[in-house]
């Protein structure tokens, strides 16, 4: 199984994972500060994870699934 960990101090986050083609497969609103992804049904290939906490700062990652 293959997951993906994220801590943060803020509360009130938003993720969005995007495949290459810039289609969104997940959204969730986080309101603790750490959240694992599970990433073991995606395809091979290339991810775009963005967080976003409610103040509207934003952080991406970029996920390789090989």
């Amino acid at each position: 199984m293959q997951r993906i960990l994220f801590s943060f101090l803020l509360m009130h986050v938003q993720i969005t994972v995007r495949n290459i083609n810039g289609q969104t497969l997940q959204t969730q609103q986080i309101n603790t500060g750490k959240y694992q992804l599970d990433a073991s049904s995606w395809a091979r290939g290339l991810y775009l994870i963005e967080l976003q906490s409610a103040a509207g700062v934003r952080q991406s990652y970029k996920f390789i699934k090989s």
